[in-house]
């Protein structure tokens, strides 16, 4: 498997100065990045891929930023469809997805729709991986197994840090997934809960410590990832707000060789 970090810490600069931050990320050690669409819009995409190979990193994925999945479910399978074309040429064939799902929320439509979603990805041979925040653990975490039941084709590539703030073990999360979740985002929380399952208790937690100063074991979460996941398989450090910093990801990935060892 492999390590990455995510460049959402960069915001809009990986499209504004994108030579200047991968050059900066290739100091870190780390393989690859993942990129938001936001961020990297397709038409800038050959640029990204051009840039990451003159410096020996990867895409390890691309973000999937579509808001209206409710609504338009259309447009966001039609959205997956061009992603994924253009995805299949890549090294690494994810897409990473997210959703804010809302108490009372149609799980079972939301399966159908991010199942058609994934079969769209899987007929270019990419993976359509959901991307959790905190409102998926709500009632026992509901959503996730709706998921893991309804929409067969749908993978998962998890964000352990929200896992752990939403009081789930991470480590049970990637058992019970399994083989569908070969691709995780690593962060160190504190020993905090968050107090709901919503956008506002998400807000009121505050952003996570520098990954090594907080205040998670995360020892046995690296060992089950690395142990199960496959050649194919990425963990991403994500540091996300604060100072677009390199030096954050460098000591970051210190951290990570150490709990490797």
């Amino acid at each position: 498997m492999k390590y990455g970090c995510h460049a959402v810490m960069f915001g809009p600069k990986l499209s504004t100065n994108m030579e200047e931050v991968i050059r900066d990320i290739a100091t870190t050690g780390f393989q690859g990045i993942e990129a938001g669409m936001r961020f990297v819009p397709l038409e800038q995409r050959d640029q990204l891929m051009e840039t990451l190979a003159k410096y020996n990193l990867e895409l390890a994925a691309i973000h999937y930023n579509y808001m209206n999945w409710r609504e338009d479910p259309k447009g966001g399978i039609e959205g997956v469809r061009k992603e994924a074309a253009y995805m299949k040429n890549t090294a690494n064939k994810n897409i990473m997805m997210s959703f804010m799902p809302q108490p009372g929320e149609d799980l079972d439509r939301m399966a159908e729709i991010f199942n058609e979603a994934a079969m769209a990805a899987a007929e270019e041979g990419v993976a359509l991986r959901y991307h959790n925040h905190l409102a998926e653990f709500g009632d026992g975490a509901r959503f996730i197994y709706t998921m893991l039941e309804k929409a067969p084709y749908l993978q998962f590539g998890y964000d352990l840090g929200w896992a752990k703030r939403a009081g789930f073990d991470p480590i049970k999360l990637l058992e019970d997934t399994g083989k569908r979740c070969n691709y995780c985002h690593l962060r160190d929380p504190k020993n905090e809960k968050a107090e709901a399952y919503t956008l506002e208790a998400m807000r009121a937690i505050g952003p996570f410590p520098e990954f090594g100063e907080g205040e998670t074991d995360l020892k046995p979460i690296v060992d089950y990832v690395r142990t199960h996941f496959d050649e194919k398989g990425w963990a991403v450090v994500e540091h996300e707000g604060g100072a677009p910093d390199v030096q954050r990801y460098v000591k970051a990935k210190a951290v990570l060789d150490a709990l490797l060892k």
